[in-house]
């Protein structure tokens, strides 16, 4: 039996963030609205970990040139996991 396929609306859990410095470099990178980049940062850091929701998320707003919801995003959640103490690293 196969796990349910997640949809799109939820959200990513905190043990599957990248770490806090990974988010950081992301949130620039949405600042300036250099979407190679975040398209390059998104391969690069998805290769390395069991987040795909949060990618799958990431890649959404991407496509919609949606660059101030994936600051809020990565800044929420790089601020939600320093404030409980969840830091991924």
């Amino acid at each position: 039996m196969q796990p349910a396929k997640q949809t799109g609306d939820a959200a990513p859990t905190p043990h599957a963030m990248p770490a806090d410095q990974a988010l950081e470099e992301l949130t620039h990178l949405a600042l300036q609205g250099r979407l190679s980049d975040m398209e390059r940062w998104i391969d690069v850091q998805s290769a390395s970990g069991d987040s795909a929701p949060f990618f799958a998320a990431l890649r959404d707003l991407l496509e919609r040139f949606d660059f101030s919801a994936i600051q809020q995003l990565t800044s929420h959640r790089a601020a939600g996991s320093a404030v409980n103490g969840q830091g991924v690293g």
